[in-house]
C-alpha cells in the first residue's frame, strides 16, 4: 500500500505545496541507494537562477537543472535560459571531437543500430560554419 494516497477531485484540489520563498517551492525525490540521486521539481521564484514563474527539474546531486520550462513555453535541456521553443544546452562555442548525438528513434527499421541521427557540429576547417549530418548510423561513414 502507498504511504500517501490522495484521490478524488480535479487537478487543483489534490496536493498543493505553497511557499513564499524567493527560490521557489518544490517537491523532492530522494533515492539513497547506490547511484541514486536527489531531484527537485521547482516552481521558481525571483531569486532562482532562471528567474520567477518557471518550472525546473533540478538534479541536486549534480547541482544542475536538467529540464527547464520557461513561463513563455520555451523548453531547455541543460540550460535555464532557453530562447527557442526547444533548446539543447547553452549557445556556447566549444570545440569537441565527440559531438552530442540526438537519437530520433528506430520506428522505420528493425536493424539494431540503424537509428537515424542528427549531428550538428563544427568541422574545424577554419571557416565559421556549422555542419549538419543526418546519418543512418549503420556504419562509421560520415557520408550517409
Amino acid at each position: 500500500t502507498a504511504k500517501l494516497d490522495v484521490s478524488g477531485g480535479s487537478y487543483n484540489t489534490g496536493i498543493i505545496i505553497r511557499s513564499n520563498d524567493t527560490l521557489g517551492s518544490g517537491v523532492g525525490l530522494i533515492n539513497s541507494d547506490t547511484g541514486g540521486k536527489t531531484w527537485y521539481i521547482i516552481s521558481t521564484a525571483s531569486s532562482n537562477t532562471g528567474g520567477a514563474g518557471n518550472l525546473g527539474f533540478f538534479n541536486a546531486t549534480d547541482n544542475f537543472y536538467r529540464l527547464y520550462i520557461k513561463s513563455d513555453g520555451n523548453v531547455g535541456l541543460g540550460t535555464t535560459s532557453p530562447t527557442q521553443r526547444l533548446q539543447l544546452g547553452d549557445f556556447v562555442s566549444t570545440s569537441t571531437a565527440t559531438p552530442e548525438t540526438i537519437n530520433f528513434g528506430a520506428t522505420y527499421s528493425n536493424t539494431a543500430g540503424a537509428n537515424l541521427k542528427l549531428r550538428i557540429y563544427d568541422d574545424n576547417n577554419g571557416v565559421d560554419d556549422v555542419c549538419i549530418l543526418i546519418d543512418d548510423a549503420d556504419d562509421d561513414d560520415a557520408d550517409d
